[in-house]
């Protein structure tokens, strides 16, 4: 499957960043598509007031991407604004903040990203280049063996013929596995690889060979081939796998970002999203708080069956229960901890936490009374603590809403008895309108 990308620069900002000027245009960006629309991304340094709806204070960098056009089938698209500058001839990035969605046809709804202005103007002031990142694949969601294109490194594609060729002197070892290799090519591919080679203390560099412990040697073959400029596909089962070796390497030719941008962005089958969402939990907590753990909660209900649900670890789940619905979560929770068999006490410092993460605030009142009539008797420990402040919120709620219906009820009142009184006065000028057309000798 095939991903668009496309970089745009955001220098032009970078002057109202450092001056924190509200007062300027907004920078507009029109990016053309493989697509029957366009994309138009607006960048505006915006002025908040203390106290404002989204709880930031002080000047906001608020970014825009509006579709011009129509697609027609599914699609996802991601943003990305990083940083990025050169340091020893390796290039630094920082992603300053993402956003990911999927969009049906015909409804294009408007993609926003929001950023605190003094987080972006303390990495101008550090150097760092502002960048804005697009993404969009078709947005059918992906299955476990659906692959995705793994782009050859740049520059690299006039020694793809040399792998597994002649003047192989090094090697990397995987999972009993091995791989021949040149040491140029490897130096040139990874600064990781360059000072294991190089440093004599270094077992690589005695044995002329690297050894990647715990390493998938599925992932390590398509490592190896991207380095020699080889094109070739990656399934999402092996997308995290494969990010986590280019990120730990840290490869030059960019391969960890262009694929943590791809985790990003994808619309995932539940039993896909359910067997990978640990690792990447893991090992791309990026892609994860931008995209994996919402469609993970938005998809919950379903993947409480799948069994490798169970296998996920704490954290994991506590980060998808704090995006889903409340009753929903807590029904997965439930679920999850009786799969552990977990030791004696075990539970009693799950379930605080489970529920501290647990949208128990924004639950409806059916949903509160559903969720102590299902767990209220069975001891679930913290259950009756962490329903007393959403009541107390729903009942606070309601009175506010009864003082307003009567105050409501007064004005209507008043407004009632002022209609009342002008026509009452009315029918009183109407009288004296007749009495005098009486005494004039009018036809009444």
């Amino acid at each position: 499957m095939e991903v668009f990308h496309a970089t745009l620069s955001l220098d032009a900002l970078e002057k109202q960043v450092k001056e924190l000027n509200t007062g300027c245009a907004a920078l507009q960006l029109d990016v053309a598509t493989p697509l029957s629309a366009a994309l138009c991304i607006n960048v505006a340094v915006e002025g908040v007031a203390p106290g404002a709806e989204d709880g930031k204070a002080g000047p906001q960098i608020r970014t825009t991407i509006k579709w011009v056009g129509e697609v027609a089938n599914e699609v996802a698209l991601s943003l990305h604004i990083r940083g990025v500058r050169e340091s020893d001839g390796t290039e630094d990035m920082i992603i300053l903040g993402a956003s990911s969605q999927g969009v049906a046809p015909k409804q294009l709804p408007a993609l926003e990203l929001v950023l605190a202005a003094s987080d972006v103007a303390a990495a101008v002031a550090e150097g760092f280049r502002l960048q804005a990142a697009l993404a969009i694949m078709p947005g059918a969601a992906l299955g476990p063996d659906d692959a995705l294109a793994v782009e050859p490194a740049s520059g690299a594609a006039a020694m793809g013929c040399m792998l597994n060729g002649p003047f192989c002197d090094a090697a990397i070892r995987a999972g009993g596995a091995e791989f021949p290799a040149h040491r140029v090519v490897l130096a040139a591919a990874s600064p990781v690889f360059l000072s294991m080679l190089s440093s004599s203390p270094m077992k690589e560099a005695r044995d002329a060979a690297v050894e990647l412990r715990g390493a998938d040697p599925a992932a390590v073959a398509r490592l190896v081939a991207h380095m020699y400029g080889q094109r070739g596909e990656v399934p999402v089962s092996g997308l995290v796998a494969l990010h986590a070796l280019a990120d730990q390497y840290q490869l030059r030719s960019g391969l960890a970002w262009r694929l943590l941008v791809e985790l990003s962005t994808a619309r995932l089958a539940p039993a896909a999203l359910c067997a990978l969402l640990p690792a990447a939990h893991s090992s791309c907590w990026r892609a994860c708080e931008t995209s994996l753990y919402g469609q993970a909660a938005e998809a919950l209900a379903e993947l409480v069956s799948d069994p490798a649900f169970a296998l996920w670890p704490f954290d994991c789940l506590a980060a998808v229960v704090a995006r889903a619905p409340a009753l929903t979560a807590l029904r997965a929770a439930t679920a999850w901890v009786a799969a552990q068999a977990p030791a004696q006490g075990q539970q009693s410092d799950w379930w605080p936490r489970l529920l501290a993460c647990a949208q128990l605030g924004d639950a409806a009142l059916e949903d509160l009374r559903e969720l102590w009539g299902s767990y209220g008797s069975t001891g679930l420990p913290g259950l009756s603590d962490a329903l007393v402040a959403p009541l107390l919120a729903l009942g606070e709620k309601a009175e506010k809403a009864v003082v307003q219906s009567c105050f409501t009820i007064v004005d209507q009142k008043r407004v009632i008895e002022q209609q009342e009184q002008q026509i009452a006065e009315m029918d009183r000028r109407i009288v004296e309108l007749r009495s005098h057309a009486r005494r004039s000798g009018w036809p009444v």
